[in-house]
């Protein structure tokens, strides 16, 4: 994931509306990209930035200056498929209903082991 190296250059409320940083965006990537869909939008008022992700298999990402909308840095992330897979997206929806299933599967084992390590203890 990227960091870049920015000052904001104005105030959040003067900031460019987000459909005209999506566009922008757009306009930075190749033509197979600009396509795509959206994935997401983060935005950084503290840092005067916006970065926007692509659904491409890559993960492009485009950070751009909240303000004036000049494009800061253009490239993929490489932790992408790390927090698919940590979340259960990488397999679907089947795959994050499973994940969610496990987690609550090890929150009771971890509950239930607890428990049958200090009930002895405390009838001593």
């Amino acid at each position: 994931m990227p960091e870049v190296d920015h000052a904001p250059v104005g105030e959040f409320s003067a900031a460019l509306p987000m459909a005209e940083l999506a566009d922008r965006a757009r306009a930075a990537t190749s033509p197979a990209i600009s396509e795509m869909q959206i994935d997401r939008m983060d935005v950084r008022p503290r840092s005067g930035l916006v970065k926007v992700r692509f659904r491409d298999p890559a993960s492009t990402e485009v950070t751009l200056d909240i303000n004036d909308g000049r494009v800061l840095h253009v490239g993929r992330r490489g932790d992408v498929f790390l927090e698919k897979l940590h979340s259960g997206e990488a397999f679907g929806d089947r795959g994050v209903l499973l994940g969610d299933a496990a987690a609550i599967a090890l929150t009771i084992l971890l509950i239930t082991g607890y428990w049958l390590w200090l009930v002895p203890k405390w009838r001593r």
